[in-house]
C-alpha cells in the first residue's frame, strides 16, 4: 500500500514539473550590442552605427520593437522594429538591415493605433539573428559630447547596448589659444585636491603639435597628467571645449592612458574636465590668450 501511494505521489510530482515547463517555457537569452565605427566625427559627416542581436542558440523569443536613444546637446528617439521599419521619432537617420537569419517561425503580429497621437506598437517571434546599419546625419546638431544607447525587451526582460560618440567643430578660430588656470577642485581615481595646476596651448598651426599638462600634489603623492590636444569640440564667445588624451601618473605608479575633455567658461573665467577618471570643477583662470 505505502508503495502505490509513493509511485502515485512520485508521478503526481513529476507531472507538475512538466506542466510548468510547458508553461513558462525554458529560460532565454539574448544578446544585443551596438557599435560605432567612428566615435569622432566632424560636423555634417555621418555618424555610422551597428545594431546587432541574437537570441541564444535554439532559443525562441518574444521581440519587441527597437528603441535608440541618443542623449547630448541635441537629442534623439528612434524606434523601429526587426525588419528596419521605424515606428516612431528618428529624424535624420537612416535604417537598413543587413544581411541575417531569417525566421523560420515565419510569424509576427502587432497592432497599431491612434486618434492624433501616432502610438504604435509590435512585437514578434524571433529565432534568427538581426543586423542594422543606422547612419546619423550630423547637419541639423550641436558639436559635442553623445551618449548612445539601444533596447528592447524580449520575455518581460529588458536588453540594452550603450556606446558614446562626439561631433566636432569645423571652427579653427580656436588656433592660437592658450590659457592657464589654478586650484579648484580635482578629483583623480578617489584623490581629490584643490592645490592643482593646468597649462594648455593649441598651436596655430595644425599640424604642430598641441600640447599642455595638469600638475596637482595630495600629500606625498604627485600627480601629473601630460596630454595633446586631439581635437577642438566646441568655441564660441560664451565657451571652448577642447579633447586631449594623455598619460597620468600619480606618485610611483605606472602611467593610465585616458582622454578628457577640457571645457573652458569664459563668461565666468573658470574650467572644467571630464573624463573617465579625471574631472575639474571651477578651477579659476589665470591667464588667457586668443581664445
Amino acid at each position: 500500500m505505502m508503495r502505490g501511494s509513493s509511485k502515485f505521489i512520485s508521478f503526481g510530482i513529476t507531472s507538475v514539473i512538466i506542466m510548468l515547463l510547458i508553461f513558462t517555457g525554458p529560460a532565454q537569452a539574448f544578446n544585443l550590442s551596438l557599435s560605432i565605427l567612428d566615435k569622432k566625427v566632424a560636423l555634417g559627416n555621418k555618424v555610422v552605427m551597428k545594431v546587432y542581436s541574437e537570441p541564444e542558440e535554439g532559443d525562441q523569443v518574444i521581440l519587441k520593437n527597437f528603441i535608440l536613444s541618443i542623449k547630448g546637446p541635441t537629442d534623439i528617439l528612434c524606434e523601429f522594429d526587426s525588419d528596419a521599419k521605424i515606428i516612431s521619432g528618428c529624424e535624420g537617420i537612416t535604417i537598413t538591415k543587413l544581411d541575417n537569419e531569417p525566421n523560420p517561425y515565419g510569424y509576427s503580429y502587432g497592432y497599431s493605433y491612434g486618434y492624433g497621437y501616432g502610438y504604435s506598437y509590435g512585437y514578434s517571434y524571433e529565432s534568427g539573428k538581426r543586423e542594422f546599419k543606422k547612419v546619423l546625419d550630423t547637419d541639423n546638431l550641436s558639436t559635442g559630447e553623445y551618449k548612445a544607447e539601444i533596447s528592447t525587451e524580449s520575455n518581460n526582460n529588458t536588453y540594452l547596448s550603450k556606446s558614446s560618440f562626439i561631433i566636432l567643430t569645423r571652427d579653427e578660430s580656436i588656433r592660437g589659444c592658450s590659457f592657464r588656470g589654478e586650484d579648484g577642485i580635482l578629483e583623480v581615481n578617489g584623490f581629490l585636491t584643490s592645490n592643482n595646476k593646468l597649462n594648455l596651448n593649441i598651436a596655430n598651426k595644425k599640424a604642430v603639435n598641441s600640447k599642455g599638462y595638469l600638475y596637482s600634489q595630495v600629500g606625498k603623492n604627485r600627480i601629473s597628467y601630460k596630454f595633446k590636444i586631439e581635437s577642438i569640440i566646441s568655441n564660441s564667445d560664451e565657451k571652448a571645449e577642447i579633447l586631449v588624451d594623455g598619460n597620468y601618473k600619480i606618485g610611483r605608479n605606472g602611467k593610465i592612458n585616458e582622454e578628457v575633455i577640457i571645457t573652458l567658461d569664459k563668461v565666468n573665467n573658470k574650467i572644467y574636465a571630464d573624463g573617465d577618471t579625471i574631472s575639474i570643477k571651477d578651477m579659476e583662470i589665470k591667464f588667457i590668450k586668443n581664445c
